[in-house]
């Protein structure tokens, strides 16, 4: 318990600093009735975050639920497992992408890891897309870097198994277009989202019950946020 009074502890002062969350509603021009909801509804303040915290590569948002964290890089996938981003030891860890990934500008598939907390925190929510109805309600996340906002378009969850075909970094078109008909089918839930050559997936992954090695992963096609100026 104590862990993880502090482990919510070090996210809220991280929020509290360097993230705002948007209106719900911004103000349009007057010749429309329309009101037009932020193409982002988050900002994050990178540069104050790297301050007191170098390793934060990203943010990882996802509306009305606990998902709302820096995500951050170490050296190998053991550093921030069971380390929160200030390098202090606790069982909750640290939102992390893979040591092994590409670029993010580079990777046809970029690889996210957090732990399936019982408290919902961390990627425990994750869980949920198993649930029906749980993918009408949260069909989006944001995935935000110092250079660019992007919409994470949830496209498929699924139970694998550690080192899988879903952890394939590198992919040809036709390969990545095959991984993406092959996911569709194994789907906990339905979604609309179409895969187009030249899309860039995030994939999203916590351990799962099964069996020993089992992972839930869930699968989102990342598209750029190009704000108008």
């Amino acid at each position: 318990m104590l862990e993880e009074n502090d482990s919510k502890a070090l996210y809220r002062d991280i929020i509290s600093d360097a993230v705002v969350e948007l209106p719900a509603v911004q103000s349009v021009p007057e010749n429309t009735d329309e009101p037009k909801p932020p193409a982002v509804p988050i900002t994050v303040d990178f540069e104050k975050l790297k301050l007191k915290y170098p390793d934060i590569i990203g943010w990882l948002y996802s509306p009305d639920t606990k998902i709302n964290y820096p995500v951050v890089l170490g050296k190998d996938n053991q550093q921030y497992l069971y380390n929160m981003p200030s390098g202090e030891p606790n069982k909750s860890g640290s939102i992390f992408a893979d040591s092994r990934n590409l670029p993010f500008d580079e990777a046809k598939n970029y690889i996210i890891y957090g732990h399936n907390m019982k408290n919902k925190t961390m990627f425990g929510s994750l869980d949920d897309y198993r649930k029906t109805g749980y993918y009408e309600k949260h069909p989006v996340m944001y995935y935000l870097t110092p250079e660019k906002a992007s919409k994470l378009e949830i496209y498929s969850g699924f139970i694998t198994e550690a080192g899988s075909y879903a952890y394939t970094f590198e992919h040809t078109e036709k390969s990545l277009a095959d991984f993406m008909n092959k996911i569709k089918r194994k789907s906990t839930f339905k979604s609309e989202v179409k895969y187009q050559e030249g899309d860039r997936i995030l994939t999203l992954s916590t351990c799962s019950y099964e069996t020993e090695n089992s992972r839930y992963v869930v699968v989102g096609i990342l598209k750029e946020i190009k704000e108008k100026k």
